[in-house]
């Protein structure tokens, strides 16, 4: 095809412009009935993914605090231990 015929194709498709009056007709209230269908065809499964997810959004950020806490850096002391000594094996990091 040349550029001849491609021009004369192109000018044939400007002389004739598709009719669109049909699809122009009440197209605001075709359009607005469907966006009212397909809200209220899914309108339930997502309120329950929401709820779901804020109920164990709690559970996880424990759970994600509990993996991601720095371990003890004061161990654990008998009762009844000195609270001098332990302070003092914290701050110098020996045992005494």
């Amino acid at each position: 095809m040349n550029d001849s015929d491609l021009d004369l194709l192109l000018a044939r498709a400007r002389d004739n412009p598709p009719d669109t009056s049909a699809a122009e007709l009440a197209f605001e209230t075709r359009l607005m009935a469907r966006l009212r269908e397909e809200r209220a065809g899914d309108s339930g499964t997502p309120l329950v993914w929401r709820l779901w997810l804020w109920f164990a959004a709690p559970a996880a950020a424990c759970v994600l605090w509990a993996i991601l806490q720095p371990p003890d850096l004061m161990p654990v002391t008998p009762a009844g231990g000195n609270d001098d000594l332990d302070l003092a094996s914290y701050l110098t990091g020996e045992m005494l």
